[in-house]
């Protein structure tokens, strides 16, 4: 695709589907929430590839055009708060169906490998705010079961893509991770933490691979409370998981990697009797042979 025919589907076409978000009928809005997400995976491929850049505030764009060096776009001014916006709008929907809030999801974790990623604190945030909706669905917190009153009918297929959107986001360059790390600590991680109860191995698995992000946003904190609060939160999470016996194999490696993390990190934060208990356990998986060569690539 050369660049002119780039610019110009990127600039006639993006504004369009973004306003059709709002269809009614589902088939038809998951096929227009998808064909936004192939087309942003193709700008951000294409930018990588050098055939356009994005622009950001501190650049002059005004004399730069395609016959001088690579298209420009402006993605961040242009597109992503609507885009952001309309997202929200399915995942808040009632009625919507789990399709579209799937795709939904699916266009923001491609939105958070462009740069500028998803936007500031205040679309942070709200995703945040959005996502803990989902994770609520079906757990009161207490051991009990509940049906959350926000969002309807959750699967959990659909807590698995939520899962996935917060892991890309911690683990992004293009957020601020300051912005992130308060946002996640005030928002989502009692919901992060409690996910890893859940049922389905795959979704316990995903829970494990974001906890295992976390310590890294804190590495350079200097909140000594906020860091001892975080390990408390996240080992109580975790240490279960990695006792357990008979739980799937994907289960254990994330439990080492989510524990190894959660040491080598926030080491400082956690009691002698938390530190002695992991390694204890990590020393157990070495005597395994099912879970050898994890706990070995966790100790290096």
């Amino acid at each position: 695709m050369d660049e002119y025919t780039l610019k110009k589907k990127e600039t006639t076409v993006a504004a369009a589907l973004v306003n059709r978000f709002k269809e009614r009928e589902e088939n038809c809005r998951v096929d227009v929430i998808g064909c936004f997400t192939r087309l942003l995976a193709l700008t951000v491929a294409a930018a990588k590839a050098g055939v356009l850049v994005f622009s950001n505030d501190a650049m002059d764009t005004s004399e730069l055009t395609a016959a001088d060096g690579p298209v420009v776009i402006d993605l961040g001014s242009n597109y992503v708060s609507a885009i952001v916006k309309a997202c929200e709008k399915q995942l808040s929907a009632k009625k919507g169906g789990e399709r579209s809030k799937s795709a939904a999801l699916a266009l923001l974790s491609t939105l958070c490998t462009a740069p500028g990623g998803i936007g500031g604190a205040a679309q942070i945030r709200s995703v945040f705010t959005h996502i803990k909706s989902i994770l609520s669905f079906g757990s009161s917190g207490d051991g009990g079961m509940h049906r959350s009153t926000s969002v309807g009918g959750n699967s959990k297929t659909l807590k698995l893509d939520a899962l996935s959107l917060v892991r890309i986001m911690i683990s992004s360059d293009h957020h601020d991770a300051s912005i992130v790390k308060d946002a996640l600590s005030e928002i989502l991680l009692p919901e992060l933490c409690r996910s890893v109860e859940e049922d389905w191995y795959k979704v316990i698995a995903e829970a494990l691979r974001v906890l295992a992000e976390i310590p890294l946003l804190l590495a350079t904190s200097t909140d000594k409370a906020e860091r001892d609060q975080v390990a408390s939160s996240l080992c109580s999470a975790i240490l279960p998981r990695l006792a357990a016996h008979d739980l799937d194999q994907e289960i254990k490696e994330c439990a080492l990697t989510a524990s190894s993390t959660l040491l080598s990190v926030l080491h400082e934060s956690l009691t002698e009797d938390q530190k002695n208990e992991i390694l204890k356990l990590l020393q157990e998986r070495l005597a395994n042979e099912t879970t050898r060569i994890a706990a070995i690539k966790t100790l290096s």
